[in-house]
Parts: C-alpha cells; sequence; structure tokens
C-alpha cells in the first residue's frame, strides 16, 4: 500500500514501513496517528512512540487479523 491511501480505519492496525527497517529503524508497529502535510507531499506517522515523517508515494505493509480459520 501507498502511504497516500492510509486511512482512520488502518489506525491501530500493525504496519511496517520496509525502507526504514532497511536503515535499521523503527521498520514495524501499531499506527497510532496519520497526519498528511500536503504542502511537502508528506505524511507523518505514528507508530508506536515514534514519529516518522515519510513520503506519500513510500511504500507501508499494513497487517491485516484473519480469524476463523
Amino acid at each position: 500500500m501507498i502511504i497516500r491511501h492510509l486511512t482512520a480505519e488502518h489506525i491501530g492496525k500493525t504496519v511496517t514501513l520496509p525502507t526504514l527497517a532497511a536503515l535499521g529503524r523503527c521498520r514495524s508497529g501499531t499506527l497510532h496517528s496519520i497526519t498528511l502535510e500536503s504542502t511537502t507531499d508528506t505524511s507523518t506517522l505514528r507508530i508506536g512512540d515514534h514519529l516518522h515523517s515519510v513520503p506519500n508515494d513510500a511504500t507501508v505493509y499494513v497487517t491485516s487479523e484473519v480469524s476463523g480459520l
């Protein structure tokens, strides 16, 4: 998924930023907030207790819980 497509329905889900993982930074955790910064074409994501400013065209993986299988 692309960052700019994140919505309120993704809050509380586990997300992973593969680019940050490659840099050794906080790469995965619970998404607590999304703030779109349209003037800079970036978004600020609160993942766990860290804030990350990332380009809106960056890739993010959202983990969905599956039950009843």
